[in-house]
């Protein structure tokens, strides 16, 4: 037998999958169970030894006032919140990665791209979450039986909606929440608040709905709910009751009532048993310690299940999978790696799945495919190794790029090509070629046509970055919880967005230059196509700029802020306003964001120009033409490093190129590393 404390990862992963596997029972009763649940948040306990089970077909109800703990124990229970002690199984498994796929969470919050209709959200759901290897019209069947379930087929063309777009209702949009869940068909179901911002008619209805389903699917719920009305809470079919983070009770919803009457607390007949619960655990402290207290004490009686019961003078439960030892849980990966557990004389044993646990004499294999570790000091690097080999993602990098693309796609197109935006940038191109109007190519209008490149280089660079800061309010939530709940890689999100957006970003400005470069009579058609395409890796620059400024500043009025300084600066330092700058700021104008594309373009339109004549200079003065000079003709090669245009042509554009992939590079890091406040 190896002496060695750790198992190569392959064995780990083989072991685990055939342990998984075997346990993943179809058509069996199922149990969720969590207990001796401990939340720190900041150094602040939020939850203090929480305990409660659901089975197949039961709602368990959350239930407790404002602070009490609700959100942070559905956070706890699926893996989004840090557990600091304690135990959460799924049919005597640990919450691992795999296990965890059977468990989906609903949040309060209705979080949707409001572009896109009913059918398109859960198309995109049922595309990112469920195996490629499952044919399209399985997929498509899939749809369809959950709108039938959730009473949904008479809005399934119909758009999401915001504040600005009418769309969905209230309860429609809560119902979407749920499809977009079940797609996965998870066991487990976490629901945060889902009656939060109904009526109680639209409030009943779902928790029907909700009931009716997870009695007839055989999956069990954990709902967490404010303030019921009396239909709904008869409902429950347990009733776990939070007070200060603390259980204040646990057990049949029904027998909630005979409970607090063991403490003189009444309910008065015909008041609404949910409202009392609720008032009771708001009194005075001394009640509701009084609350916990019996609560605690009624653990150790068999009104608790017999998993979840106080045996030990100590307070602490016994692990319910180990039963021949009666191990003590001295440490547990919530990732659900593993779970260690000590003897008697204090050796350290670790269990990949806790069933069968025996005593070893030394290192070496549990009869269940574990581990057992005598030395402590391993107990860090053991905790560091992951015995999960399922893929992380339901679906390959090229079906979340294609679907991310097309949904991308059709919620930015209304955005970017919205009519405002036709309209705007039509009549800044014929204002443009109504001013800049066929002028002749002399040296006089040198000046001009400078002009006009300075402003087309100015304009298309504050409308695309704005456009890209503008986007992330409404993406990122969306992204923060596809991404919690596994749907995709951040890389296909960014690749797509990127892709997606391309021909509907270079539409209008290429119509705008189109239209105005030849109104305004410049060079010709080779310069025109250098002239676009220069356009064109600017607008993407500045795109870049605005991806890195939203994707790092959640502040939108800090991200208008930044976005302003930075294009006011690239526009007072590219050279047009001050030709001349101190030397000791020379070097700043090389920071600007116009800088480089202007000059590009200046080169492209100035190129054609001979040497001037000194005596033909009457609208300005150059350094070679003043006096004490025997100049008497200009090179155009002074000209224009006149205007600060010192550099060939090779240096402008590759500068540009590099800045193209410098800034989207710098935005993919960002959005992976900002992480919420």
């Amino acid at each position: 037998m190896s002496t060695s404390p750790h198992l190569s990862s392959h064995s780990q992963n083989e072991m685990y999958d055939r342990v998984a596997d075997d346990d993943m029972r179809n058509g069996s009763p199922m149990e969720f169970l969590f207990r001796d649940v401990n939340v720190h948040i900041n150094g602040t306990q939020i939850l203090q030894d929480v305990s409660g089970i659901a089975n197949s077909g039961e709602v368990l109800a959350v239930m407790g006032p404002s602070g009490s703990g609700k959100t942070t124990l559905l956070n706890a229970l699926s893996g989004r919140a840090t557990v600091t002690s304690g135990e959460i199984t799924l049919d005597g498994q640990p919450m691992t990665k795999k296990v965890r796929k059977r468990t989906c969470y609903v949040l309060q919050q209705d979080i949707f791209l409001s572009k896109l209709t009913l059918w398109e959200t859960l198309y995109f759901a049922a595309m990112v979450y469920l195996p490629e290897k499952l044919p399209l019209a399985e997929k498509l069947a899939k749809i369809d039986h959950i709108i039938d379930v959730l009473d949904l087929n008479k809005c399934r063309n119909t758009v999401v909606g915001d504040q600005f777009l009418r769309g969905l209702s209230g309860g429609e949009k809560k119902r979407l929440s749920i499809a977009c869940e079940l797609i996965k068909d998870p066991d487990v179901m976490l629901m945060d608040e889902p009656t939060s911002g109904l009526d109680s008619s639209t409030a009943y209805t779902l928790m029907q709905l909700l009931k009716k389903f997870t009695e007839q699917s055989g999956k069990a719920v954990v709902v967490s709910i404010h303030q019921p009305a009396s239909q709904i809470f008869h409902m429950f079919t347990h009733l776990l009751l939070l007070a200060d983070g603390h259980v204040a009770y646990f057990g049949d919803g029904r027998k909630a009532l005979s409970f607090f009457e063991e403490l003189d607390l009444f309910c008065e007949p015909h008041f609404n048993p949910a409202d009392f619960i609720l008032e009771t655990v708001k009194k005075d402290e001394e009640t509701v310690q009084k609350i916990i207290d019996l609560a605690e004490k009624k653990r150790s009686t068999d009104l608790w299940p017999a998993k979840l019961r106080h045996m030990r003078k100590d307070g602490r439960s016994y692990p319910s999978s180990i039963d021949q030892a009666a191990l003590p849980l001295i440490s547990q990966v919530h990732s659900g790696s593993v779970v260690l557990y000590t003897d008697s004389t204090g050796d350290v044993m670790l269990s990949l799945m806790d069933h069968d646990c025996a005593k070893a004499t030394g290192d070496g294999p549990t009869s269940n495919g574990g581990h057992i570790i005598k030395d402590k000091d391993t107990m860090t690097l053991v905790q560091k190794q992951t015995f999960d080999s399922n893929p992380r993602w339901a679906t390959g990098f090229w079906m979340q790029f294609k679907m991310l693309n097309w949904r991308t796609f059709k919620h930015s197109r209304s955005r970017i090509i919205s009519k405002y935006n036709i309209i705007n940038s039509i009549t800044i191109a014929i204002i443009c070629s109504l001013l800049w109007f066929q002028m002749a190519r002399t040296h006089e209008t040198i000046k001009d046509r400078m002009g006009y490149l300075f402003f087309m280089s100015v304009y298309w660079s504050f409308i695309p970055m704005f456009d890209a800061i503008s986007s992330f309010p409404g993406e990122r939530p969306v992204v923060l919880k596809e991404r919690a709940a596994g749907a995709y890689r951040l890389s296909a999100f960014f690749f797509a967005k990127m892709s997606s957006e391309l021909p509907l970003t270079l539409l209008l400005p290429s119509i705008f230059c189109s239209v105005s470069y030849w109104m305004a009579g410049l060079r010709g058609v080779p310069q025109f196509f250098a002239t676009w395409a220069i356009l064109l890796l600017q607008l993407l620059n500045c795109q870049g700029i605005g991806y890195i400024i939203g994707a790092a500043i959640w502040d939108l009025q800090m991200c208008i802020t930044t976005a302003s300084i930075i294009v006011l600066y690239g526009l007072l330092a590219a050279g047009y306003y001050v030709n001349r700058l101190p030397v000791w700021m020379s070097w700043s104008r090389y920071l600007s964001i116009v800088c480089y594309p202007y000059n590009a373009m200046c080169l492209l339109e100035l190129g054609d120009l001979t040497p001037l004549p000194c005596n033909n200079i009457t609208n300005f003065e150059l350094p070679a033409c003043e006096g004490g000079t025997n100049a008497t003709v200009v090179q155009p090669q002074a000209i224009l490093e006149h205007y600060g245009i010192e550099l060939p042509m090779h240096c402008y554009v590759t500068t540009i190129v590099i800045e193209l992939f410098l800034w989207r590079t710098i935005a993919y890091f960002a959005l992976k590393y900002k992480q919420p406040t």
